[in-house]
């Protein structure tokens, strides 16, 4: 009986010995199945893990949430584009909305910083049909389009963004210097989803002057003016304070100017850390109509529903607006001569005079069977750091 006291003492404290010296290295097996029902639970949750404290944290409201539930506006205002397949590969579009992405810790090991990219992003969320959705892990494969947030090379300044510097396939890096995290964060995100530079809009010239000798010669292509079929957004005035507009010596090579502004006495352009409500607008004229029109297409969902014999097919359409439509200008089509209209009308021919009037009561009846068009452009009302005001 004494024996077996003392192995039992003995044995005891050999167990304690080895639990209070285990090395920090090793897990017992109920912190590992732990981590796993934790990790596993993140990547089914497509990174809400990491999204949602942030979303209500401190830190959001003092960077993008100021006066933000002001905000009076939907989102569906827009209509948004009907996109070919063409036109999504030209612009980059992201078709479905989704973009996933990856911080990459090594570059942005403080907390702090990965937020801040993680707050502009859960804004977009908010404010348009994007779905940016954090990856615990980085995707393995190069089928899978992702984005990687890095600085491995530790720059503080500012990178290159354009559309030229993205693909449709596979990672997607974009580099953000420390120094301007915020406004080169703006800057590339626009470019990351299809949004080309303000700068290189086919109307420039009538706004801005671009000086290319004083432009650094590697850097010209980011000044480059797009051809008309490659500017989606005619129907948006010219915004200077656009977050994709560059500032006036932006890459000088001799310190002088690379863009004077036209007509205007205010030569603050560009370089701005905030996006303006053209900028969102832009977002959704891209991505609103295309990102419902996939979710509309659920043919496994219409096989659990069998339709009643009075159901009436148009009631699928009663609350789906049009599309945008996109200019004349961007489809290369004319616009047709007034003075040749004006002389039809006012012609003394009788004929002419009968003709003209049947062509008036035949687009009246047209008008007034077709359906009744969104009012216009959304309005916005905005008070955030990641937005500005066109009236300051």
């Amino acid at each position: 009986m004494r024996m077996t006291l003392q192995l039992l003492l003995k044995c005891s404290v050999s167990f304690f010995t080895i639990i209070l010296i285990r090395p920090k290295g090793i897990q017992t097996l109920a912190s590992i199945d732990k981590q796993q029902q934790y990790y596993h639970a993140v990547r089914k949750s497509g990174g809400a893990e990491f999204q949602q404290p942030i979303l209500n944290s401190d830190l959001t409201r003092r960077i993008y949430l100021h006066g933000d539930d002001q905000i009076q506006y939907s989102i569906n205002d827009e209509p948004g584009f009907d996109l070919t397949q063409e036109e999504i590969v030209k612009f980059k579009v992201w078709p479905d909305g989704l973009i996933p992405y990856y911080i990459d810790v090594v570059s942005f090991s403080d907390k702090i910083l990965r937020d801040q990219i993680r707050t502009l992003l859960n804004w977009l969320n908010s404010k348009t049909a994007l779905s940016f959705q954090e990856l615990p892990v980085p995707p393995e494969g190069g089928d899978t389009r992702w984005v990687f947030f890095s600085n491995r090379r530790g720059q503080m300044g500012c990178s290159d963004h354009s559309i030229q510097n993205f693909t449709t396939t596979g990672v997607q890096l974009v580099h953000v210097g420390y120094d301007c995290l915020r406004a080169d964060l703006s800057e590339a995100i626009l470019s990351l989803v299809g949004i080309p530079a303000q700068h290189t809009a086919p109307d420039r010239d009538e706004y801005i002057k671009v000086i290319e000798e004083n432009i650094l010669p590697e850097k010209r292509y980011l000044f480059k003016k797009l051809n008309n079929n490659e500017w989606l957004f005619d129907d948006v005035d010219y915004d200077y304070r656009s977050a994709s507009h560059f500032d006036t010596h932006r890459y000088s090579m001799n310190g002088r100017a690379t863009i004077v502004v036209r007509d205007r006495d205010d030569d603050n352009i560009g370089g701005q850390s905030k996006m303006t409500k053209s900028d969102l607008e832009k977002i959704r004229m891209l991505y609103n109509y295309i990102v419902k029109k996939i979710s509309r297409k659920i043919p496994d969902c219409n096989k659990l529903f069998k339709k009643h014999p009075k159901y009436f097919k148009q009631l699928d359409g009663l609350n789906e607006p049009e599309p945008r439509k996109k200019s004349n200008k961007y489809l290369g089509i004319a616009a047709p001569d007034k003075s040749d209209e004006h002389h039809e009308e006012n012609s003394g021919d009788d004929n002419g005079s009968d003709y003209t009037k049947l062509k008036n009561e035949s687009k009246s009846k047209k008008q007034k069977r077709r359906k009744k068009k969104p009012d216009g452009p959304a309005k916005f009302a905005f008070g955030s750091d990641f937005i500005t005001s066109d009236e300051n």
